[in-house]
């Protein structure tokens, strides 16, 4: 994942192994939502209201393992004191706060994370890599589950 603050954009990739690239695109935001753009003319746009309504409802993510998280964050010093100082303070904060808290809850939880500081930078770059271990079962569960919950609600409707 890659996030340009200038064109306020989150590129991403979603492969296997690191080499076969199964999805990528970029998400944008606008008032009504998330518009996450897959090809040049095609996008798909989730609303918040969907978003924030389905916390109770289903949960996807719980068979998912993250067993590696990598971040890297690219910023420019030659101007701006202060955004060095914040993005340093978020360093540090984030590595030792977050870090801590993962270490807890996931042991086997391999966590880096980077700040890199460029002299005439025009852009604040985020970097995210993660490695997931799931089950191709689950997946297809939380597949089924999530379409007949959609279909619930479109028949309720």
């Amino acid at each position: 994942m890659y996030y340009r603050k200038d064109i306020k954009k989150v590129f991403f990739n979603i492969c296997i192994y690191k080499r076969l690239k199964v999805f990528g695109g970029y998400i944008s935001i606008i008032k009504d939502g998330l518009l996450i753009h897959y090809t040049n003319k095609k996008a798909l746009l989730i609303s918040f209201k969907s978003i924030f309504g389905i916390k109770n409802k289903v949960k996807p993510l719980k068979d998912y393992h993250f067993i590696n998280i990598n971040s890297l964050i690219e910023s420019d010093y030659s101007d701006n004191q202060l955004n060095t100082t914040v993005l340093a303070f978020v360093y540090v904060w984030h590595n030792q706060l977050i870090g801590r808290i993962l270490a807890e809850l996931k042991p086997y939880l391999k966590y880096k994370n980077e700040i890199e500081l460029y002299e005439y930078k025009k852009e604040t770059c985020l970097y995210l890599e993660t490695t997931t271990i799931f089950n191709l079962l689950m997946i297809i569960i939380s597949l089924i589950k999530m379409l007949v919950e959609k279909m619930l609600y479109a028949v309720c409707k």
